[in-house]
């Protein structure tokens, strides 16, 4: 893994094949992820509620970072930024318009992004994705529920 660099001794990865076994809770604050019972689960203490959707052995959910409706996002832990849009996404996001000679104008409006309607300031976005991807620094903002077995991630702001 040195070669990506992981900075430290890997003792092994736990990929999405054994974790969509589980309901597990990553906090950020703590510096700790849990493995939480679902049976037991309070889920009114877990912040607001977006469904996941199974996408190609991984997860996605039907929002995206900045708000816009019918284009979803694969969640992805991997992703050491906020996260990625399409370059169509970008440019709707961005405001840019094409000029007739196709080169972008100059003049760029960087918005906010929204997420299940809560605004969020400083997001770190690439426009140059095949697919919207939330990112682990987005989810670093919140307290993160991932119940895999109910299909439900939870997000409480940090």
């Amino acid at each position: 893994m040195s070669k990506f660099g992981y900075p430290g001794p890997l003792i092994g990865i736990l990929g999405m094949d054994c974790l969509r076994n589980y309901c597990i809770q990553l906090d950020f604050v703590a510096n700790r992820w849990r493995f939480l019972d679902p049976a037991s689960l309070h889920t009114e203490d877990l912040g607001k509620p977006f469904p996941l959707i199974g996408h190609q052995g991984c997860f996605a959910t039907r929002e995206n970072l900045v708000g816009v409706k019918g284009a979803g996002s694969l969640i992805d832990t991997g992703c050491n930024f906020d996260g990625v849009l399409t370059p169509k996404l970008f440019q709707q996001w961005t405001n840019r318009c094409e000029s007739h000679s196709s080169e972008l104008s100059l003049h760029a409006s960087f918005p906010n992004g929204r997420f299940g309607g809560a605004t969020y300031t400083n997001l770190d976005l690439h426009g140059d994705g095949d697919v919207n991807i939330v990112g682990l620094s987005f989810l670093a903002r919140h307290l993160v529920t991932l119940n895999f077995l109910k299909k439900t991630m939870y997000l409480k702001r940090s």
